[in-house]
Formats: structure tokens, C-alpha cells, sequence
């Protein structure tokens, strides 16, 4: 389904069509625009033509990568696929984070103080190297974190 392009509704020749699609049936190819009212009435049930419209699975029109494609290998085709495919995208991606913005990998380090000089990220690194010879991990690991945030400010 695509835009009519200024075409008049096929089905009722009063009303500007909005919908406009290219099915193939039986080895022919039919372009109907309808506006939405008619579209509405025909609501898929009296021809065969908007019947095989109906069950036509969605496609990407620059790639043509078929939403079963998308389903069955998480991967979109192109740019234009998110917007294709945008319900199902956000979907799977509520699936996956419980919510539908994409929040990335891992969590961002918490930023820290920002005026961290020089001789204190050494001296960290000294208390890092230290905890890590001794044993103490969880230690180390919060020190790790601060240097990354500190290093982040540099940047």
C-alpha cells in the first residue's frame, strides 16, 4: 500500500484516492486506488483482487525484504525497513527491554565527579592496581568504573 499520487478513487470516481497498491493475481497485475471510504465498504470481502491484497505479506519497497524475513532473522534490509516495519520493530523490542526505547548494551558508567586532576585518576589507577593484586575484585571493579567515567570526562 502506497500513496495514490493524486489519483481519483477507481471504485466510486469522486473522492481522491489514498491507497494505492499493485497485486499480482493469477499472472496478472492489478493497480487499484481506492479512497478510504471505499475501502472501507470492500473491506477485503467482495473481490478476489483485494482478498489476495489482504493476505499479501508486507514488503520493504526499496529492498523488498519480506517481513518474514525480518521475524525470522531480526535483521532489516535497509533504512526504509523501519518504517516498513516500524509496529513490529518496536514490538520486539518492547519483547526484549520492556520498554519501546532501545536502551543499548550495557548500562552507562555513572558520571562522577567531573574535576577529576590528573593526580588523582594516578592515584586511582595505584588503588586499582592494589586492589586487583589483592584479591579485593568488587573493589577494583568500582574503582575501574570510576576511571572510565573520568576518562570519559577527558574526551
Amino acid at each position: 500500500m502506497r500513496n495514490s499520487g493524486g489519483r481519483i478513487c477507481d471504485d466510486c470516481q469522486m473522492r481522491p484516492a489514498t491507497t494505492l497498491s499493485t497485486i499480482e493475481l493469477n499472472g496478472n497485475v492489478y493497480e487499484v486506488a481506492l479512497c478510504d471510504e471505499c475501502f472501507r465498504k470492500r473491506n477485503a470481502a467482495s473481490a478476489p483482487v483485494y482478498q489476495a491484497f489482504m493476505q499479501q505479506e508486507r514488503e520493504c519497497p526499496i529492498c523488498h525484504t519480506r517481513l518474514s524475513e525480518v521475524e525470522n532473522s531480526q535483521y532489516l534490509g535497509c533504512s526504509e525497513c523501519y518504517n516498513v516495519f516500524r509496529s513490529e520493530v518496536l514490538n520486539n523490542i518492547y519483547d526484549l527491554h520492556r520498554t519501546r526505547k532501545h536502551i543499548g548494551k550495557r548500562k552507562k558508567t555513572p558520571r562522577r565527579n567531573k574535576t577529576v586532576g590528573l593526580s588523582d585518576v594516578e592515584n586511582m589507577r595505584e588503588q586499582y592496581h592494589l586492589a586487583k593484586d589483592e584479591g579485593r575484585f568488587e573493589d577494583a571493579e568500582e574503582i575501574l568504573d570510576f576511571l572510565r567515567g573520568a576518562d570519559d570526562d577527558k574526551r
